[in-house]
């Protein structure tokens, strides 16, 4: 599905506008339907095991349910202001440019919205990033599905030309001389930062052909300057593979479980009113404060001796 989002850099910290649009299919928009399709199909295989009989469709479909647009913008935000290098030094996002800014949700959003595959409400934590190399960005995360199992993630952006031996001919894109190349993977098996950056240059190294032997889930996309809009990208996706599959009856108690979507009806641009209100808030409260000491200033230089002492004793 078709998504965008807007970062807003405020005194407290950075906050995501996120909006889902229609699904985009052949050219044309829809109305999600071919997300519905895929996971109808995904339930007709599900429900020819015989061990899965306890799980009706509801309930499959309740497990891979799509998150809103309010769920992945606040969580976006909480993961943006919670950063660090892989010091584990805290990194202000709002000091980020933002081409970096962008690719980061980029990276960030991809299990939130492929629900298809993780499961609705996925989790990230320990996002770590590292900026040395100014041509290149890595970020690593750890991901929480719905059956409770923890996932390692790793990315790679890099400004690279364009390789038609590796990954064939993209004809419109040719006369682009350089591009952002994002490689990412996700893997079910607990990695450190060492291991995931191994494991991102045997992928770069890697060519359609053997791309299929990883077990890993893969992602190679390209990103294209959006009409040349600072930080604005468009992604095409040059290859992709998952092998990754939910334990359904772990998936199902824990969605049985969840927690009402906390702050439903909220969203980001409520956050920020809140936000702005409170330093409107506190302003007034300055000035109320600052309007009465002139006010009493005023009322003991134009009064009479005892009323100044008075006032000034505070009796």
């Amino acid at each position: 599905m078709l998504s965008s989002f807007q970062v807003s850099n405020t005194p407290f910290g950075a906050v995501i506008d996120y909006q889902r649009d229609k699904e985009y299919c052949g050219g044309i928009y829809n109305d999600g339907s071919k997300w519905q399709e895929i996971l109808d199909d995904k339930f007709n295989q599900f429900s020819k095991d015989e061990n899965h009989k306890n799980i009706d469709k509801n309930d499959f479909l309740n497990i891979y349910s799509d998150n809103s647009s309010n769920y992945v913008s606040n969580e976006i935000t909480k993961y943006i202001n919670n950063i660090k290098d892989l010091n584990g030094n805290k990194i202000d996002f709002n000091s980020l440019d933002s081409k970096q800014q962008s690719l980061i949700i980029s990276f960030l959003r991809t299990p939130l919205e492929q629900t298809n595959i993780y499961g609705t409400r996925a989790k990230l934590s320990d996002i770590k990033i590292d900026l040395n190399d100014n041509n290149e960005l890595y970020i690593e995360a750890n991901l929480r599905t719905i059956d409770g199992k923890t996932l390692s993630m790793g990315a790679e952006f890099s400004m690279q030309t364009m390789n038609e031996n590796k990954y064939g001919s993209y004809g419109f894109l040719e006369h682009n001389d350089s591009q952002i190349y994002k490689f990412s993977f996700i893997s079910d098996k607990n990695l450190s930062t060492s291991e995931r950056k191994n494991l991102l240059t045997n992928i770069k190294n890697a060519d359609i052909k053997t791309l299929n032997d990883f077990k890993e889930d893969i992602d190679i996309s390209i990103y294209f300057d959006n009409d040349g809009t600072e930080g604005k990208f468009t992604s095409f996706s040059i290859y992709d593979k998952s092998n990754f599959e939910l334990d359904i009856q772990k998936a199902h108690e824990n969605v049985k479980n969840l927690p009402k979507e906390e702050n439903e009806k909220e969203s980001s641009n409520f956050i920020l009113v809140n936000i702005y209100w409170s330093i409107v808030r506190k302003d007034l409260e300055n000035f109320k404060t600052t309007l009465k000491n002139k006010q009493e200033n005023l009322f003991i230089k134009n009064s009479m001796s005892p009323l100044k002492d008075i006032l000034k004793n505070n009796i």
